[in-house]
Protein backbone atom coordinates (compact mmCIF):
# COMPACT_ATOMS: atom_id res chain seq x y z
CA UNK A 1 0.00 0.00 0.00
CA UNK A 2 0.87 3.42 -0.17
CA UNK A 3 0.08 6.94 0.64
CA UNK A 4 -1.87 9.12 -1.25
CA UNK A 5 0.40 11.43 -3.24
CA UNK A 6 -2.55 14.67 -2.84
CA UNK A 7 -3.02 14.34 1.35
CA UNK A 8 -0.47 11.88 1.88
CA UNK A 9 -2.59 10.14 4.49
CA UNK A 10 -5.02 7.63 2.84
CA UNK A 11 -3.54 4.07 2.11
CA UNK A 12 -4.15 3.42 -2.12
CA UNK A 13 -3.10 0.46 -3.83
CA UNK A 14 -1.93 2.06 -7.75
CA UNK A 15 -2.94 5.30 -8.98
CA UNK A 16 -1.92 8.85 -7.25
CA UNK A 17 -5.08 9.84 -5.39
CA UNK A 18 -7.17 8.58 -3.06
CA UNK A 19 -11.11 8.37 -3.94
CA UNK A 20 -11.85 10.40 -0.60
CA UNK A 21 -9.70 13.27 -1.53
CA UNK A 22 -10.78 13.22 -5.29
CA UNK A 23 -14.66 12.41 -4.28
CA UNK A 24 -14.41 15.72 -1.95
CA UNK A 25 -13.60 18.09 -4.77
CA UNK A 26 -9.38 18.62 -4.06
CA UNK A 27 -7.83 19.39 -6.96
CA UNK A 28 -6.04 15.95 -8.12
CA UNK A 29 -2.22 15.20 -7.74
CA UNK A 30 -1.92 15.24 -11.58
CA UNK A 31 -3.96 18.76 -12.05
CA UNK A 32 -1.76 20.36 -9.34
CA UNK A 33 1.69 19.13 -11.29
CA UNK A 34 0.23 20.24 -14.72
CA UNK A 35 -0.92 23.46 -12.86
CA UNK A 36 2.38 24.44 -11.38
CA UNK A 37 4.43 23.12 -14.54
CA UNK A 38 6.22 20.16 -12.89
CA UNK A 39 6.62 16.77 -13.49
CA UNK A 40 6.48 13.57 -11.09
CA UNK A 41 9.03 11.02 -11.59
CA UNK A 42 9.15 7.84 -10.40
CA UNK A 43 12.28 4.94 -10.18
CA UNK A 44 11.19 1.41 -8.96
CA UNK A 45 14.20 -0.23 -7.32
CA UNK A 46 15.48 -3.18 -9.44
CA UNK A 47 16.46 -4.93 -6.04
CA UNK A 48 13.43 -4.55 -3.77
CA UNK A 49 10.61 -3.05 -5.75
CA UNK A 50 10.60 -0.27 -3.83
CA UNK A 51 9.31 3.26 -5.47
CA UNK A 52 10.85 6.47 -5.02
CA UNK A 53 9.48 10.11 -6.53
CA UNK A 54 10.99 12.92 -7.31
CA UNK A 55 8.96 16.47 -8.26
CA UNK A 56 10.83 18.47 -11.02
CA UNK A 57 10.10 21.71 -12.83
CA UNK A 58 8.46 20.49 -15.98
CA UNK A 59 10.84 22.53 -18.35
CA UNK A 60 14.23 21.56 -16.60
CA UNK A 61 13.26 17.91 -16.93
CA UNK A 62 12.33 18.42 -20.31
CA UNK A 63 15.54 19.70 -21.50
CA UNK A 64 17.26 16.84 -19.71
CA UNK A 65 15.24 13.59 -21.42
CA UNK A 66 16.56 15.39 -24.56
CA UNK A 67 19.83 15.35 -23.23
CA UNK A 68 20.34 18.86 -23.22
CA UNK A 69 22.43 19.09 -20.23
CA UNK A 70 23.73 17.03 -16.79
CA UNK A 71 21.22 15.84 -14.06
CA UNK A 72 23.45 17.99 -12.23
CA UNK A 73 22.95 21.63 -14.05
CA UNK A 74 19.44 21.18 -14.42
CA UNK A 75 18.77 20.22 -11.03
CA UNK A 76 21.27 22.05 -8.82
CA UNK A 77 19.10 22.00 -5.65
CA UNK A 78 18.00 18.21 -5.69
CA UNK A 79 19.85 15.73 -3.40
CA UNK A 80 22.52 13.64 -5.12
CA UNK A 81 19.14 10.37 -3.93
CA UNK A 82 16.80 12.94 -5.90
CA UNK A 83 19.20 12.76 -8.86
CA UNK A 84 19.43 9.20 -8.83
CA UNK A 85 15.72 8.79 -8.75
CA UNK A 86 15.94 10.55 -12.37
CA UNK A 87 18.83 8.93 -13.64
CA UNK A 88 17.40 5.62 -12.85
CA UNK A 89 13.90 6.24 -14.10
CA UNK A 90 15.41 7.64 -17.29
CA UNK A 91 17.81 4.55 -17.72
CA UNK A 92 15.71 1.42 -16.66
CA UNK A 93 17.82 0.42 -13.48
CA UNK A 94 17.78 1.56 -10.04
CA UNK A 95 18.66 0.68 -6.30
CA UNK A 96 16.93 2.58 -3.98
CA UNK A 97 18.54 4.61 -1.02
CA UNK A 98 17.70 1.61 1.46
CA UNK A 99 19.72 -0.98 -0.89
CA UNK A 100 22.05 0.98 -2.38
CA UNK A 101 24.51 0.39 1.04
CA UNK A 102 23.26 -3.02 1.29
CA UNK A 103 25.14 -3.94 -1.89
CA UNK A 104 27.64 -0.94 -2.09
CA UNK A 105 28.91 -1.45 0.97
CA UNK A 106 29.03 1.81 2.94
CA UNK A 107 31.95 3.78 1.00
CA UNK A 108 34.38 3.67 4.14
CA UNK A 109 36.82 0.81 2.54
Amino acid sequence: MDACNYCGGHAIMGGVECPECVGSGMESYQSYLERTNQQSVVAVCTNCGRSEEVTVDQSAYNKWSLRQNTVQALFPDLSDDQREVLIGERGGFFICSVCWPEIMGDGDE
